[in-house]
């Protein structure tokens, strides 16, 4: 294993001495919208519809075209910017006797923050909606697979759904775009294997937050992100992918710029220690014979 991971790093330092491309999302899921309405979703909005169906309506909506929500189904919140209903005073002249309104100047210009609820088209009867086009050629890579579900029965939590990739500490949960979203397989368990990364560094595995070497950092979320996409490239490797290099290159080669432009090359390679840690956590649960698979990812 231990030279799997050095021809890995050497090869992620010598793409960051070419020079790399900038990184791209690798899955595509479909920007949020209003089904009835046809419009886009934007700004916050964005983290709020995290559903698994891109389409959201409200429920009078909904009842406007015949369908029915789902018991139980969740409700999404909308937030958008209202202006401010100009208030009017009146004022009585003293001489005249007469009233005149005039519009309260203060409240000019200004804005409050409002919401609304919509549901997500899984959760909506009824109703037929299109089928959204998927890539079908995305198809489960079994070794990267039994990695990965062989150490995803240690989290709390695990689901597929939505449009962001993503580990919560708080109830050490992952969060995956379903397969068919993205570009290829590679790059989902690419996406996957980086996630579960960060799952390691919780204080009941790697506890990584506790040591020196993160806690002196001022950055360090830059760290872990290194640590976790070196996790990935690893792991990739040691499973027979090796299509995702580049974007991992491209990935690193950003957020170690972060911690130091002129040092970006040190920092992957002391992440690349951290990362053979959670890589050699991950694969502990997994049952194939590691001599078995080293000549492959070699």
């Amino acid at each position: 294993m231990s030279s799997i991971y050095e021809i890995v790093t050497d090869k992620i330092i010598e793409k960051l001495e070419n020079g790399v491309l900038p990184w791209h999302k690798p899955w595509t899921v479909q920007r949020p919208f209003n089904y009835a309405s046809k419009r886009e979703y934007s700004g916050i909005n964005l983290y709020l519809l995290d559903g698994e169906d891109p389409r959201y309506m409200t429920y009078k909506q909904v009842k406007e075209k015949g369908g029915t929500v789902k018991k139980g189904a969740k409700a999404y919140m909308v937030v958008f910017w209202s202006p401010v209903k100009a208030k009017t005073v009146k004022i009585k002249d003293e001489e005249t006797g007469e009233e005149e309104t005039y519009i309260d100047g203060s409240t000019l210009g200004k804005f409050v923050l409002r919401y609304y609820t919509v549901f997500n088209a899984v959760d909506i009867e009824g109703i037929e909606f299109p089928a959204i086009e998927i890539n079908v050629n995305n198809k489960p890579i079994d070794y990267a697979q039994s990695v990965a579900d062989s150490y995803i029965v240690q989290l709390d939590s695990f689901a597929h759904g939505g449009n962001k990739a993503y580990y919560m500490p708080l109830n050490d949960h992952v969060q995956m775009p379903k397969l068919d979203s993205f570009e290829s397989s590679d790059e989902y368990y690419s996406t996957l294997f980086h996630e579960l990364s960060h799952s390691t560094g919780h204080e009941k595995r790697l506890d990584r937050r506790s040591q020196k070497e993160f806690d002196s950092h001022k950055h360090s979320y830059s760290y872990e992100e290194l640590v976790a996409e070196m996790t990935a490239c690893f792991l990739c490797s040691y499973t027979g992918i090796t299509s995702t290099l580049d974007n991992s290159a491209a990935y690193l080669s950003g957020w170690a710029s972060v911690l130091s432009k002129k040092e970006n090359q040190r920092y992957v390679i002391l992440a690349a220690g951290q990362a053979q840690k959670a890589s050699d956590f991950i694969l502990k649960f997994s049952s194939k014979d590691e001599s078995s698979n080293s000549n492959e990812a070699a």
